[in-house]
């Protein structure tokens, strides 16, 4: 239940009018009087852990009595009509079902006794306030509506960008020989079955060529036109159209970390969503294993030495409601979600769940379709605040 919720453009919190010029209202913080003729019902909200129920006490000449029909339509903002009926209980009428938050709402009373009918407006408003259409424009106010939807438990894993052991190729001499040609050089692009070397053969005297093995980028050539090569190493080509991010994975968060978890390999303000391949031990004993994760880099966005950060999906949970975490404000140590209604607002309390870096799931006090302020809703509390008035039954 909110306590102590401000909003604007009000004077009072409770506000009870009755629908006759005769009729004498009064209220307080926990009641409202609705006095006419000689009929008198004073009207509150018990609140309970179990739920909250509207009592009401009807008395007739200062006398307690149970009349023939009392009922009360209440409308919330942006909800339907809802009709509550009553029933007597220890002198008193009770409402047969609970009241749910918020308890922000206008109400009509209807009591019959003895073929007289009687009839009050009840206004009980709290945590709602009204901003124009500039002002709403001018804060930046952005809203969304209610969704079900996933909530990922993430876990950080720091590691490095590396070429994968099948895109490096060191091309070398067959044959001792005299190197007569050297077709590409450092930088070079070749594809896989370029001639990029012609070497003389020492044994046969012919010529013979050396193909690149694979297609990539040329990134040391290691010997000259006219040298003597027995077995030396001519070019390194390397292809870096694909890396693996070799991320560290220590004894805590080994048991969230599977082959085929989803993981955002992070580098700056570069993003690449990708899967672990593998994970495999740590080559120098370390006490971590590495999870390889393939990436594409045909944009060249990233390079082998980058130090990354892989952010793994290890749990993903369907919730059936959800909002986005800015929505989310407290006041008075409750945690609460503003609806909007055109240029209205309500704050209405609720009940949270599981949550990640972007939405917490919502266990209670919303439904699916509701729109609500999700970005900038601080500035709706601030102005609740600034109004200074406070909350009431």
């Amino acid at each position: 239940m909110l306590k102590q919720i401000l909003f604007l453009f009000l004077i009072g919190t409770v506000t009870s009018i009755a629908t006759a010029s005769e009729d004498v209202t009064n209220s307080n913080d926990n009641q409202n009087i609705f006095q006419k003729d000689n009929i008198k019902i004073e009207v509150s909200i018990d609140e309970s852990p179990e739920g909250s129920v509207i009592i009401a006490s009807t008395f007739e000449d200062g006398k307690a009595f149970i009349p023939d029909y009392f009922s009360i339509e209440l409308q919330k903002l942006g909800s339907t009509v809802e009709e509550f009926e009553f029933q007597s209980s220890k002198g008193v009428l009770r409402s047969t079902r609970a009241l749910s938050e918020p308890h922000s709402f206008n109400a009509t009373i209807y009591l019959t006794d003895k073929k007289r009918k009687y009839s009050w407006e009840w206004e009980n408003l709290e945590g709602r306030t009204q901003i124009a259409k500039k002002l709403i424009e001018k804060s930046q106010l952005a809203t969304s509506e209610v969704q079900s939807g996933t909530i990922e438990r993430h876990v950080e894993l720091l590691g490095t960008l590396v070429i994968p052991p099948k895109n490096k190729a060191e091309v070398n001499a067959r044959f001792s020989g005299v190197v007569e040609t050297l077709v590409a050089d450092v930088g070079d692009s070749v594809n896989a079955g370029d001639v990029i070397a012609k070497i003389q053969s020492n044994d046969s005297l012919q010529t013979y060529i050396v193909k690149a093995p694979i297609s990539g980028t040329v990134v040391s050539r290691n010997v000259n036109v006219g040298q003597l090569v027995a077995g030396e190493t001519l070019y390194d080509i390397v292809d870096a159209n694909t890396l693996w991010a070799e991320l560290k994975v220590f004894p805590s968060k080994r048991d969230t970390i599977k082959p085929g978890s989803y993981v955002h390999i992070k580098k700056g303000s570069q993003q690449q969503d990708a899967q672990v391949k593998v994970l495999i031990p740590s080559s120098s004993q370390s006490p971590y294993q590495i999870a390889i994760v393939e990436i594409d880099n045909i944009e060249g966005v990233f390079s082998p030495g980058d130090m990354v950060t892989g952010v793994v999906d290890a749990q993903k949970i369907a919730v059936s409601l959800r909002v986005e975490n800015e929505a989310i404000q407290s006041m008075d140590g409750n945690s609460i979600v503003f609806l909007h209604y055109g240029n209205m607002f309500q704050a209405v309390p609720v009940k949270l769940g599981i949550k990640d870096d972007n939405f917490t799931e919502i266990k209670h006090g919303l439904e699916i379709g509701q729109v609500y302020v999700s970005k900038n809703s601080f500035l709706i509390k601030a102005d609740l605040e600034k109004s200074g008035a406070s909350h009431a039954h």
